[in-house]
């Protein structure tokens, strides 16, 4: 089987897609996990399929890099817009695995495009006596820690990740509090251990409106609508860069 794949990246995070509209590649939890290994293949935090939709301009499917199909993630969604762009889409309503998306782009210069995504909104959170358990599309478990730059995420994030409260493994994000801002590590379902540098280090400032969220060094635009515990008309506004395209 010969496949042409692209590689995309979105606040840091960096994906294998393929246009597989034409329903001609059924793809194995190996072969996906394969293509992801930053060793032995491409290397990626995950891949995503370009699919046709019956009711959407087209549909998302990702799977984590470790080969199963996973849950939404923001930053592919975006990547996967830009991708759709680049294959001469031009109207993007999508499906994904946690129900319909619309999202547009902004601009686009060369091989970098800016994407707004609406993601779905998040209901109230489960409060735990250790942290929070938000549903966003994915499953994430938030815990605030003090000294986030010498905190073991790695050791921490595994055995959160696989705690009996989330059945299908949770996304751990490690907050720390300023006065202006809140630094955030995340460990991520599906990439697992990794070294530092791959953890996604974020800092959101409270003081800026709409959100701001500087992931890597980069800015991730986040407007909502607060709702009582409820958060609405979510939406990210990111760059996302076609890195490499292997035939």
């Amino acid at each position: 089987m010969k496949l042409h794949v692209y590689k995309y990246q979105g606040a840091g995070n960096d994906f294998v897609i393929i246009d597989n509209r034409q329903g001609k590649f059924t793809l194995t939890p190996e072969q996906v996990h394969w293509l992801c290994d930053r060793r032995f293949g491409i290397g990626a935090d995950g891949l995503m399929t370009l699919c046709a939709s019956d009711s959407a301009d087209f549909e998302m499917h990702y799977y984590n890099a470790d080969g199963p199909e996973g849950t939404m993630c923001g930053n592919g969604g975006r990547c996967l817009v830009a991708f759709a762009a680049r294959m001469g889409i031009t109207h993007f309503d999508f499906q994904a695995c946690d129900g319909p998306h619309r999202a547009a782009l902004l601009e686009q210069h060369g091989d970098c495009s800016i994407v707004r995504l609406k993601m779905r909104d998040v209901e109230p959170p489960v409060r735990y006596p250790d942290g929070w358990h938000l549903e966003t599309g994915s499953t994430h478990f938030v815990q605030w820690v003090k000294d986030l730059a010498s905190f073991p995420v790695d050791v921490e994030g595994k055995r959160l990740r696989w705690d009996a409260r989330f059945p299908r493994g949770a996304n751990v994000n490690f907050v720390e509090p300023f006065a202006d801002h809140l630094a955030i590590r995340t460990y991520e379902r599906g990439v697992e251990a990794r070294p530092p540098r791959r953890w996604l280090l974020t800092c959101m400032v409270k003081n800026v409106s709409p959100e701001a969220l500087k992931m890597a060094g980069n800015v991730l635009n986040l407007p909502f609508v607060p709702r009582a515990e409820t958060w609405r008309s979510i939406s990210s506004r990111k760059r996302t860069v076609l890195s490499t395209m292997c035939g």
